[in-house]
């Protein structure tokens, strides 16, 4: 996993949009192999707009919890701005996160 932590504005958001843009088109649902959540359907909107990128290409995280596909459907999944997802999902502010994995994957 790769975490990229960049002050407002200095493009973690086309980053995670040029990845997703790499994504491969599924026969099943969602229909492609990289999806990107955010925080809300205004935000999802605002991101499918801008760059451009299909409906299934980019989710909030409400809809990604409550989706419907075959469990063989392997997808990849890129986080825009988790700290609003994680402050959501747990209605309190987050102020620390250890992971496991190799720096820079």
């Amino acid at each position: 996993m790769k975490i990229i932590v960049q002050p407002r504005r200095a493009g973690k958001t086309y980053k995670l949009v040029e990845w997703v843009r790499q994504s491969e088109k599924l026969s099943d649902y969602p229909y492609w192999s990289r999806i990107m959540l955010v925080s809300n359907m205004m935000e999802a909107e605002r991101i499918r707009n801008s760059y451009d990128l299909d409906y299934h290409q980019v989710f909030t995280f409400d809809d990604w919890q409550h989706r419907y596909f075959s469990p063989t459907t392997e997808v990849e999944v890129a986080i825009d701005n988790a700290e609003l997802i994680f402050t959501r999902m747990f209605n309190s502010d987050i102020r620390m996160i250890s992971m496991t994995g190799e720096e820079n994957d």
